[in-house]
């Protein structure tokens, strides 16, 4: 509710756009996360760390938080807590979790938000399918049509293939120069 009724700029509009979309991909999770099976386990990442605690706080006793605040003891007693099956979720800012974290537990993994660098998604997937990993690992990209998600999502695309074509010209170079 705003009590100023003066126009709204392009970056108001965007601001709350962008709240809008956070909330509804938060829900759409929890309806997903509440009706996971006794036996799947999920990693949430997400940029905001109001997102992950919404989900969490929904989720009650079943999920645990890892963001920029958590301190090295308490991030290694909650990926415990979750490889142990105390826990059902992980809630990881893309930050914090990006690395050294194994979570071979997870069969599900949601990214709630697209990074400009998809790298930073490939590390957030790789939390859950590492070497051990025994199950099938489904992953989830929250993307609203016609908004900066999916143009993010594309540029992430783009920037994957040159890097695959710059890998493999430069195998294909290195492996000819060697016969």
């Amino acid at each position: 509710y705003r009590k100023d009724l003066s126009p709204l700029n392009l970056d108001q509009v965007q601001a709350i756009v962008d709240r809008v979309l956070r909330v509804e991909k938060t829900r759409l999770a929890l309806s997903f996360l509440v009706q996971m099976g006794p036996h799947d386990a999920a990693i949430v990442f997400s940029t905001h760390p109001e997102t992950l605690h919404s989900i969490c706080k929904h989720m009650g006793g079943r999920a645990r938080v890892i963001d920029g605040a958590t301190g090295s003891a308490e991030r290694i007693a909650h990926v415990q807590d979750f490889e142990r099956g105390d826990i059902d979720v992980l809630l990881l800012s893309t930050g914090a979790g990006a690395c050294g974290l194994n979570c071979q537990r997870a069969n599900y993994v949601f990214l709630m938000d697209p990074r400009e660098n998809p790298t930073d998604d490939t590390q957030a997937v790789g939390r859950a399918w590492r070497m051990g990993q025994t199950q099938t690992v489904t992953v989830y990209r929250f993307a609203a049509e016609d908004t900066v998600d999916v143009r993010v999502l594309r540029r992430g695309a783009v920037k994957t293939g040159m890097a695959h074509s710059i890998t493999h010209t430069c195998l294909l170079y290195t492996s000819d120069a060697a016969d």
